[in-house]
């Protein structure tokens, strides 16, 4: 296609499209099927256009979802009907049948795992943070104890706490003797 407006370019693939649904309609065949949708890519390759034009232009895919529901097929092999906020977006009527059947599970149930989701996100970003915190905290300890061996002080674990005589003093005793 060359030449003309976005805006004429999208009229002229609808009227294209539309001549191809009649020619097909009046030999008594339907327009490419892949299984049991529609074949958008070999659609569009038929009318001179791009894939794209199915989701770029709300025309021409009101008319190939009118076409789809007319004939009794899917629209698109890929995700079976489409959603209602396309419908919504190329004018089609959405009917409560057809918002039963797009809706998988309850739009209450949909937000409630959104919410669970969301918290369990924050929830790993938070540990992911404390981790961090923590590998640093320890790469601090090791640097100190690194330099009390290089300066010639080295510690000696001492018991844990709960055994000490005061719990909260530390858990290593120095040992200050030369070797």
């Amino acid at each position: 296609m060359s030449g003309g407006s976005g805006a004429e370019r999208g009229r002229q693939a609808v009227l294209r499209l539309r001549r191809e649904i009649d020619a097909r309609e009046a030999a008594g065949e339907t327009l490419p099927m892949n299984g049991r949708a529609l074949h958008l890519a070999k659609i569009c390759q038929l009318v001179g256009v791009g894939r794209s034009t199915v989701t770029q232009n709300p025309s021409f895919r009101a008319m190939l979802m009118d076409y789809a529901d007319r004939k009794g097929v899917a629209f698109s092999a890929r995700g079976a009907a489409p959603s209602m906020h396309d419908r919504e977006a190329t004018g089609d009527a959405v009917t409560a049948a057809d918002a039963g059947e797009e809706a998988m599970v309850p739009a209450s149930r949909l937000r409630e795992e959104q919410r669970r989701s969301a918290a369990a996100e924050r929830r790993v970003s938070e540990l992911v943070a404390r981790n961090a915190a923590l590998i640093a905290r320890l790469r601090r300890y090791e640097a100190t104890d690194q330099a009390l061996i290089a300066a010639g002080r080295r510690y000696r674990p001492g018991p844990p706490e709960k055994d000490n005589a005061n719990p909260g003093q530390g858990r290593f005793e120095l040992d200050e003797t030369p070797e």
